[in-house]
């Protein structure tokens, strides 16, 4: 799903101001190309690991807009896993065409969930050139209402959970992902994003080069790296246990 590419030098890894100017003008094209005429103008950013939003007033609606590039968290974006800007932008033209980039995907996923009648989820009102747009959902976030009532955690921790109590109706895993596209979203999904391949080997390579000393910084590393590659090969056993498995039904 994603572009994989030998980590760039220091030197040329993409910026955090290359990637908000570009994402943002990305925005505002597509803001133009849905809704002709609108004004758009860009409010609060809001952080995210896995892509760009910002919420956007475009006429009189406030909406949420998330872009994602090459379909990889910001983090190794602007440590290079994925090279140069130059070559980020050129791989970036062709991934927003694509009919399984990871945002037309998550559209198809909210679409899903709230034709589920539950977990209440942000309504979709538009994809375009790689951009979502989302409505918000009203009311406070739960961690709003965990720092103005700490003494209720137990009893607002236990909502978000009720409200997941459609998922587990007999039947909701075949609405909710007929395509199979929900599956990447699996800790081995993410894990194998994360840590294949040279994009992966390199990310491992910079863990901790910003906060930890050299000493611990390779420690940390060397740690991670054998902790990679036992459970690449816990994978692999796993997958002939179930082959085998399947010969012998």
């Amino acid at each position: 799903m994603t572009i994989d590419v030998h980590a760039a030098p220091a030197s040329t890894r993409p910026t955090v101001a290359e990637v908000f100017v570009h994402a943002a003008a990305r925005i505002h094209q597509a803001a133009a190309g849905i809704w002709p005429g609108e004004p758009v103008l860009l409010d609060a950013h809001v952080p995210s690991v896995t892509g760009y939003v910002h919420r956007a007033r475009i006429g009189d609606r406030v909406l949420y807009a998330k872009m994602s590039i090459l379909g990889v968290s910001l983090v190794s974006l602007v440590r290079g896993t994925r090279g140069a800007w130059s070559t980020v932008a050129e791989a970036q033209r062709d991934y927003e065409q694509r009919p399984d980039g990871l945002l037309v995907r998550e559209a198809a996923q909210l679409r899903a969930l709230a034709g589920l009648g539950g977990p209440q989820v942000c309504p979709v009102v538009g994809i375009r050139d790689g951009v979502i747009f989302t409505e918000a959902v009203p009311g406070p976030t739960l961690a709003e209402l965990l720092l103005a009532m700490p003494e209720r955690t137990r009893e607002l921790m236990e909502r978000p959970l009720a409200e997941l109590h459609p998922l587990h109706r007999p039947g909701s895993a075949r609405r909710l992902d007929p395509a199979g596209s929900i599956k990447e979203r699996s800790i081995a999904g993410t894990f194998l994003r994360k840590f294949d391949g040279a994009a992966g080997a390199a990310y491992v390579d910079q863990l901790g080069a910003e906060r930890c000393p050299p000493g611990t910084c390779e420690e940390v590393t060397e740690l991670v790296r054998e902790s990679v590659h036992r459970l690449h090969g816990l994978g692999r056993f796993l997958q002939i246990i179930g082959s085998l498995v399947d010969v012998c039904r």
